[in-house]
């Protein structure tokens, strides 16, 4: 290769498996915003995404506090390791029953499995955990079912949408992980061990920071 280096974001595990196999004891691979476990890359930057699972647990579950119905945790049905991890540190700590949605993408298949969580919503739900950064799909639902004000949703990432439903208050928490720095550390991180020879950490984990209405100005205006 060409290359003295690399640096990914390997949402698909098994393609990057594939993609740099014969690579690794060669060339410093740095991943970023996702980790694989069991791929001997040079450095992870990102998210403990267990501990993060855990901390938008203790949020719902204060949030959720003499609620007798259940949680919705809602996860994309596709291939990301990370996300399971932020599923599996939820899991381990929430206090009530929760029922786990897999949502596709896009598409009729996504439009029929949101049907079926407005019903289950309506039903016996005062709660959702999205684990990835589609918060403002099911957003959107509560507010055209008239129902944010008694259901609480938490979400992750900035991304404009979900910016535009925590203003309005349907999201009640983001979390991020400030994926600015992630990207900076990861240049660093790679010039230090190609340039200057020297080695960084094995895990570079990213503070989880809380976002709410009253304090997401700091974060919009700001570079996290």
């Amino acid at each position: 290769s060409e290359y003295d280096g690399y640096i990914v974001a390997p949402l698909l595990a098994t393609d990057t498996e594939k993609m740099f196999e014969n690579m690794y004891q060669t060339k410093p691979v740095v991943f970023f915003d996702t980790d694989i476990k069991n791929e001997p890359r040079y450095s992870f930057i990102g998210q403990n995404s267990k501990d993060a699972g855990r901390l938008a647990a203790k949020l719902i579950n204060l949030m959720s506090r003499g609620c007798n119905k259940s949680i919705l945790a809602v996860t994309p049905d596709a291939e990301n390791e990370h996300l399971l991890y932020r599923l599996d540190g939820f899991m381990d700590k929430i206090d009530l029953p929760v029922s786990i949605f897999r949502l596709p993408v896009e598409g009729k298949d996504q439009k029929n499995r949101l049907d079926e969580i407005i019903a289950l919503i309506r039903e016996e739900v005062c709660a959702v955990y999205v684990t990835d950064s589609s918060a403002h799909v099911i957003a959107e639902l509560l507010e055209r079912e008239k129902l944010s004000e008694r259901v609480n949703l938490l979400g992750f990432d900035m991304v404009p949408e979900n910016v535009t439903y925590l203003k309005k208050g349907i999201i009640d928490f983001i979390l991020t992980q400030r994926p600015v720095d992630q990207g900076v550390l990861s240049i660093q991180t790679l010039y230090k061990k190609v340039i200057l020879g020297s080695e960084s950490e094995e895990e570079q984990f990213m503070p989880i920071d809380i976002i709410t209405r009253e304090n997401m100005s700091t974060f919009v205006d700001g570079h996290f």
